[in-house]
């Protein structure tokens, strides 16, 4: 019996949160919180740069606006969107200017070689990870 009652109680709550779904954005952050998001975007650019320019796309934008355009507001993806690739596409360009002969560019992707595969498994995981929380989000 006292399932029953959790169960209806949970029931209740869901169908009482429902009408009210709203998607989370950038204004909703704190100062610190959209702080820590560009650094997280400068860091996920400067990882994707890096797997790029040795070969390894991973399409991290793609794939994680599927993962949290679920419950994460579409101007907020976009402006993400535009400061990744903006950002993305300095440091390629960086990495282009400073290992632009075969052999240089081979050597220090070779030296890159473990990080990279770290850096695509953290990826990986994280992409995953956002997914599953957007898919169980109460709110969205």
């Amino acid at each position: 019996m006292r399932r029953v009652g959790l169960t209806v109680l949970v029931l209740a709550v869901t169908a009482a949160i429902a009408p009210v779904a709203a998607k989370v954005g950038i204004g909703t952050m704190s100062a610190a919180d959209q702080a820590t998001l560009w650094t997280r975007v400068d860091d996920w650019a400067r990882a994707d740069s890096l797997l790029e320019f040795c070969g390894t796309k991973m399409n991290i934008y793609k794939r994680g606006w599927a993962a949290v355009s679920p419950c994460v507001e579409t101007p907020s993806l976009r402006k993400v969107g535009s400061m990744f690739r903006s950002k993305k596409s300095e440091y390629l360009r960086i990495l282009e200017g400073n290992y632009n002969f075969a052999g240089k560019k081979q050597a220090f992707c070779d030296g890159f070689s473990p990080t990279l595969k770290e850096y695509a498994r953290i990826i990986n995981a994280s992409i995953a990870e956002a997914k599953g929380m957007c898919a169980v989000c109460l709110w969205c």
